[in-house]
């Protein structure tokens, strides 16, 4: 339920790395409407944290 959310919550996650889940599904109901349980998008944000920071670090090693 959260794939049309993905690129925001990427966003999100990119921007500020120690962003919380809790505080990244306030947002996405605050700003985008998002109807959707807390925890899918816990669930989504373990999975991409580790992907988002490798990118991250491939940045820097340039």
């Amino acid at each position: 339920m959260v794939e049309p959310y993905v690129h925001v919550i990427d966003a999100m996650l990119r921007a500020e790395r120690a962003i919380t889940a809790s505080t990244i599904h306030e947002r996405l109901v605050a700003e985008y409407g998002f109807a959707h349980s807390y925890q899918r998008v816990k669930l989504y944000i373990a999975q991409a944290r580790p992907r988002i920071a490798a990118e991250h670090d491939g940045e820097t090693d340039g």
